[in-house]
């Protein structure tokens, strides 16, 4: 376990080891597993504890949580160490408006904060997460109790797409992308837990037999009979495959397909996935792809002078795309420190 969290940087470590300290409160009875789960209407009404808990509970002391704690280390300590806020999240006006002697201001109060600005990283993805499981629960009626399995999964799917050209050993049997790693992990967990009903149970959601679990059961032995009856018809339809007998089978195998789709769209293991790759794809293409990449140009030269020649022509353009993302990934507190940064020069 020392070794684990050896050499950490301050947000991993404190997420580890208040995961650590969460496990051994339950282990020792001191509090109750189920307490601190994410059950959307008691978080929302009065036990607000549950909006944090969730996402330092992964159970007992066990080996699972040795690998948990593993991947939660790897994952979030790569994308921590390489994180940093940039030129392209702050606004363009305020950025060409500083000189040198401003910028390397800036650059040190960046580098000095970088611990600071991904924690209130961290808060965004978190709240992000509580805002979809909550979404799920109402929608679809599913619980996604540990949100901190949801935001584990989303750093290695970010920390994939930041390094995906990185050779990944695969228990010394095989190398490929990192780029790959999310899904050959997801789709390994799936095929672990190839019969529908027990995903929920192994990976932590719906573990507690909530309604939606076990009506996700029923459904599938209902479909399994049903699946029996379509190889049937498939059976049948090489010998009335032009006849009547061979469309009905067809037909008849298809809907039963479509049933087994959606009974496969409404379990928690799906769900948890698609939050995973969703969310994280959502905030690395906000950050990294569209502010980093499409909507800024870190060639000072070029971008002034751009400004210049729209200026001289009179045409006003405002890029609503990156204002907007702007807002939602600066971290607030520097717009008080570029405020005194440029009141800083007039002196």
């Amino acid at each position: 376990m020392d070794a684990i969290l050896a050499n950490l940087p301050p947000v991993t470590k404190g997420w580890c080891i208040s995961t650590i300290t969460t496990a051994i409160l339950i282990a020792l009875h001191k509090v109750k597993h189920i307490n601190l789960l994410f059950i959307p209407h008691k978080a929302w009404s009065n036990q607000n504890w549950r909006l944090v808990t969730p996402f330092c509970t992964f159970g007992e002391l066990s080996f699972d949580l040795v690998f948990t704690l593993w991947l939660m280390s790897s994952s979030c300590c790569k994308i921590e160490n390489q994180f940093q806020t940039r030129y392209a999240q702050i606004p363009s006006s305020i950025l060409d408006s500083l000189n040198g002697r401003q910028k390397r201001l800036l650059n040190k109060i960046i580098i000095r904060n970088r611990s600071l600005d991904f924690f209130y990283f961290f808060l965004q993805l978190s709240s992000s997460i509580i805002l979809v499981a909550t979404w799920v629960f109402y929608k679809k009626q599913i619980l996604i109790l540990e949100l901190g399995a949801v935001l584990c999964q989303l750093f290695v799917y970010m920390e994939s797409k930041m390094s995906p050209h990185e050779q990944v050993n695969f228990f010394g049997l095989f190398q490929f992308s990192n780029m790959y790693y999310p899904f050959v992990s997801a789709l390994i967990t799936i095929a672990l837990h190839a019969r529908i009903s027990d995903m929920g149970n192994a990976t932590g959601f719906a573990r507690n037999g909530t309604a939606a679990g076990g009506g996700g059961g029923g459904g599938v032995g209902a479909n399994g009979a049903n699946g029996a009856g379509g190889e049937g018809g498939i059976g049948g339809l090489g010998y009335g495959l032009i006849g009547s007998t061979g469309i009905l089978s067809v037909f008849r195998y298809s809907a039963v397909l479509v049933e087994r789709l959606g009974q496969l769209f409404n379990h928690p293991l799906v769900w948890f996935y698609l939050m995973s790759f969703g969310l994280g794809h959502f905030w690395w293409c906000s950050r990294e792809f569209l502010l980093n990449g499409l909507h800024y140009n870190d060639n000072d030269k070029a971008r002034k002078m751009r400004k210049q020649t729209l200026k001289k022509y009179g045409v006003q353009k405002f890029d609503l795309v990156r204002e907007i993302l702007v807002i939602l990934l600066l971290p607030p507190w520097y717009w008080v420190i570029l405020s005194k940064i440029k009141q800083d020069t007039r002196q």
